[in-house]
């Protein structure tokens, strides 16, 4: 599967002027199966990625709580 990331979540990661590997300067990385836009040391980077949008392939139940009172 191809790489595909918006120009913002690129330039996100780019401002935040850290060595972040991300589509722009390689491949997406997978943290459990799972792509991320970034991802520095045990930080994981996501911009409006499938939790946002409530992606139904990535959330299974997307009714169940996180645990996070966002």
């Amino acid at each position: 599967m191809a790489n595909h990331q918006s120009q913002k979540a690129i330039s996100w990661l780019t401002w935040e002027d850290i060595c972040i590997n991300h589509v722009g300067n390689g491949r997406e990385a997978r943290i459990l199966r799972r792509k991320v836009d970034g991802l520095h040391e045990k930080t994981v980077f996501e911009f409006h990625g499938c939790f946002f949008h409530g992606c139904p392939s990535c959330l299974l139940n997307r009714s169940e709580s996180t645990g996070d009172p966002l």
